[in-house]
């Protein structure tokens, strides 16, 4: 998963840095510009879900905290 979150933040650092410079002009409108914020954010958090590292750790963190009946 580390090398996964290096590559996410190397590329939003280089978007950040050609937002800065004026590199990417806005001409989407805002209403379509929203739903796809909307669906990546979705998508990365839907992302962990089936993320095998992350699944394993959901389900002993659900494990150690389940009450014995």
């Amino acid at each position: 998963m580390g090398q996964r979150q290096d590559s996410l933040k190397q590329l939003t650092e280089l978007v950040h840095k050609g937002e800065k410079k004026g590199l990417f002009s806005n001409k989407m409108p805002a209403r379509i510009q929203q739903v796809v914020r909307e669906e990546n954010l979705l998508f990365m958090r839907n992302r962990n879900v089936y993320d095998a590292d992350y699944f394993t750790f959901v389900r002993d963190l659900c494990s150690k905290n389940m009450v014995r009946v």
